[in-house]
């Protein structure tokens, strides 16, 4: 990313934010939406079996699925401004790859680490799965294994570093297999969701699977619609910079 300003990045962030957000908002409205829906009915005849009386419905499942759809939008545009601002204090750079790939990567990376995961630890559920008392306990347990992903990425970047000098391709081996070994560590390490599954399977694995995709589609659009505007500024920045002093004609010499 080098040679492109601060501001493109940032801008190329949000712009693909934006877009990754709303294919992010229509993907789980397509697939996770049903899964809610039949989650929230078992749930409501699962309560009129055991004689309680039906919760008041705040907000409709209309409202809800609108606000799905504007929720992920604004959370996909929230989430490039991050990432590209990220990135434009960074500056992430593989070798041997274009702008376009760089910006992929990079976001297939973080997505790796905030995305998918966390969620093979602490799955995604559908309604009706889940003690509220336990919602804090699960927040903390989620923020930490988020904090300590992070934490497996320095891993790795310190023993490339270290192993850099003597083969670049020994260190980047070195620091991918770090990097799996401190991810299974993590995953093994850290206490398990303390919440019981009573949904069948049937709803429960397909929407997790949902989740898992909907992270999959979310940070690859996001990525390649952050590639493909950073490519696009690196170019119009060229000619920008072609025009400048440096390329301006030579005044003729003075006779002597």
């Amino acid at each position: 990313m080098s040679g492109v300003r601060s501001q493109t990045i940032v801008l190329a962030g949000v712009g693909a934010g934006l877009v990754a957000g709303l294919v992010f908002g229509l993907f789980h409205f397509l697939f996770s939406e049903p899964l809610i829906e039949r989650a929230i009915v078992l749930e409501a005849a699962r309560h009129a079996a055991e004689g309680l009386a039906p919760e008041p419905e705040v907000v409709t499942r209309e409202m809800q699925r609108a606000g799905l759809l504007v929720g992920s939008v604004l959370y996909g545009t929230f989430l490039g401004l991050l990432f590209g601002a990220g990135c434009a204090l960074v500056r992430p750079q593989f070798p041997r790859l274009g702008r376009g790939l760089n910006g992929l990567l990079a976001a297939l990376i973080v997505g790796w680490l905030i995305g998918l995961l966390p969620l093979l630890k602490y799955p995604a559920n559908p309604p009706g799965v889940g003690d509220p008392e336990t919602i804090g306990s699960r927040q903390a347990l989620f923020l930490l294994f988020w904090v300590l992903s992070f934490g497996g990425l320095v891993v790795a970047s310190g023993v490339y570093q270290l192993v850099r000098a003597r083969d670049v391709r020994l260190a980047l081996t070195s620091a991918v297999g770090a990097y799996a070994v401190y991810a299974v560590v993590l995953l093994l390490v850290l206490p398990p969701n303390p919440d019981l599954v009573t949904l069948p399977a049937d709803i429960v694995v397909p929407f997790r699977v949902a989740s898992l995709a909907g992270q999959v589609v979310l940070w690859g659009v996001l990525g390649t619609v952050f590639g493909l505007l950073l490519a696009r500024g690196g170019h119009a920045a060229g000619p920008a910079r072609a025009g400048g002093p440096l390329a301006s004609p030579s005044l003729p010499s003075r006779p002597g």
